[in-house]
């Protein structure tokens, strides 16, 4: 299975590193008999087919690993909470995950609550690699990677699709300007479209939209 090889991934390098801390004064892991993984996503609201995907795959994981014997006879442990795919949920997540035991982390499933997420795990040095979050700048710090492909290389991608098969030709865009994940993607792919083509933008908010924000 994927996600096990991936959460046994994880927790070995963390391991190598020694990157198992607590939030600053407050050792929060000193009791930990598993390894606690923490998971922040949107598990209701209109992006939770993101969000219970993740969660029911890192749980079948860490079920499958542990019914092996775990990680060096260590079991596992997830801990998965909601974030509704919203940012200013990230920071309450992050600290109920610590007080929980977190050592290392999914991060966020979503990019909003990701680049928040980002931020936070930074101060404290918790390692995280994130599944499904695409925003550039997820990676940013040391202590935490990427495994999806990044916006920037979607974007690029697509520009390149397109200026190979539609130069001074006109085309239109329909996106979601205040969510990372898409305007990241429509940023990069404009950066990179051929001058000659003309791009028509259509544009729509959290006002008027059916959340499908990865």
């Amino acid at each position: 299975m994927k996600m096990a090889k991936v959460l046994s991934l994880i927790m070995a390098f963390a391991l190598c590193l020694g990157l198992f801390t607590g939030c600053g004064a407050n050792n929060y892991t000193a009791k930990n008999t598993e390894y606690v993984i923490g998971l922040s996503g949107p598990l209701t609201g209109g992006a939770a087919v993101y969000g219970v995907a993740v969660q029911n795959s890192a749980q079948m994981a860490v079920d499958e690993i542990n019914a092996a014997g775990g990680l060096n006879g260590v079991n596992f442990k997830l801990i998965a909470t909601d974030d509704t795919h919203d940012a200013t949920k990230a920071s309450t997540n992050y600290s109920s995950m610590l007080e929980q035991g977190m050592q290392v982390s999914l991060g966020c499933v979503t990019s909003a609550p990701g680049l928040e997420f980002t931020n936070l795990s930074a101060e404290d040095n918790v390692f995280f690699l994130t599944p499904s979050a695409s925003a550039d700048d997820i990676p940013k710090n040391d202590n935490g990677f990427q495994m999806c492909f990044a916006d920037g290389n979607q974007g690029t991608g697509a520009a390149g699709y397109v200026n190979d098969n539609y130069k001074g030709q006109t085309i239109g865009v329909f996106y979601k300007s205040d969510d990372p994940y898409s305007n990241g993607i429509f940023k990069q792919f404009k950066e990179n479209l051929d001058p000659s083509i003309t791009v028509v933008e259509t544009v729509f908010t959290a006002a008027n939209e059916t959340d499908f924000s990865s």
